[in-house]
């Protein structure tokens, strides 16, 4: 019972104290501040690159389609081990057997349909870091067998350097715009009091869907880096 009248004793008190620290805080003047958003982009040009071939074929039973698919991609994979090509840098992707239906019956009167054949297929990715290679590798793969090229995917193996360039010139870009403001406003850029990254965007080249009928060469183009910076520095008058 002792300890209980002490608690209830105190308990007003503390209430009391936490009001009156709350009343400080808001009759307290905020800091003036101004707040800018700086954005820039850097551009770096690719040096890697990620091809998928493929190997389709339709037959009326389910082996022969798979067998006619394996033996097209293992001359594929035969041609690319000819160029070089390690065998870690390729992989199989996709490998599908699939039963072909078409429709029966007449129009208004669909009856079900009737298995007429399957669909095998088999995809590989073969990844480089020299695009020099990319045009022999794909003329290489067609030329044994490779009936079907999803496309190419181009990046850069380390983003790091070009994230950092486009940070510092987002910030730069945020202080001159803070700069600007404080001057229009007829005051002095005071203290840095913040600063955050707000965003960082990799947006690489676009993937290039395949048509190819002799060797050309392939550009890469190139991939953009962009990102954001906040920054809220105080006020001097």
């Amino acid at each position: 019972m002792p300890k209980v009248a002490t608690s209830l004793f105190w308990l007003p008190l503390l209430l009391a104290l936490a009001a009156g620290s709350a009343e400080a805080a808001a009759s307290e003047p905020m800091t003036p501040q101004i707040t800018a958003q700086g954005t820039a982009e850097a551009r770096a040009t690719p040096d890697r690159a990620v091809v998928r071939f493929g190997v389709q074929f339709d037959a009326p039973e389910a082996q022969a389609a798979q067998g006619r698919v394996s033996e097209a991609m293992q001359r594929v994979i035969q041609a690319l081990r000819r160029l070089g090509i390690p065998e870690n840098r390729v992989g199989t992707e996709r490998l599908d057997l699939s039963p072909v239906y078409e429709p029966t019956g007449s129009p208004g009167r669909p009856g079900p349909p009737r298995l007429t054949g399957y669909h095998a297929a088999n995809v590989v990715r073969v990844d480089l870091d020299d695009l020099t290679r990319l045009g022999p590798v794909i003329d290489a793969a067609v030329g044994a067998g490779a009936n079907e090229v999803e496309g190419i995917q181009f990046a850069v193996a380390n983003e790091a350097p070009f994230r950092a360039q486009a940070l510092r010139q987002a910030s730069e870009q945020a202080r001159t715009k803070a700069q600007a403001i404080a001057e229009a406003l007829g005051v002095h850029l005071g203290t840095l009091l913040g600063a955050s990254e707000a965003n960082v965007e990799v947006t690489p080249p676009r993937p290039v869907f395949f048509e190819r009928a002799a060797a050309t060469p392939i550009e890469p183009g190139e991939m953009t880096v962009r990102a954001s910076v906040t920054v809220r520095y105080g006020i001097q008058r």
